[in-house]
């Protein structure tokens, strides 16, 4: 089973829901990404390096309402 973008963004809302934590959301798209290693495309990693950045400080943090843009964008523009 091969791992999308609106699994990724699945994932990532649910962590939401768990309460807006930039930094776990943060670590958890990093746990994500190690998992998948080298199985997805070069524009998905990058996508899921703008959710990883969140952990690395304020100044790259999302709002809750601008991440969940973010992650539909994210869908949209990776279409398969």
């Amino acid at each position: 089973m091969t791992y999308t973008p609106k699994d990724f963004r699945n994932d990532i809302i649910k962590e939401i829901e768990k309460g807006f934590d930039p930094i776990r959301i943060g670590q958890a798209a990093y746990d994500i990404n190690l998992e998948l290693g080298t199985k997805i495309s070069t524009d998905f990693h990058n996508e899921i390096l703008g959710v990883m950045v969140m952990e690395a400080g304020p100044e790259f943090e999302m709002t809750e309402s601008e991440l969940r843009d973010y992650l539909d964008r994210m869908v949209d523009k990776l279409k398969e």
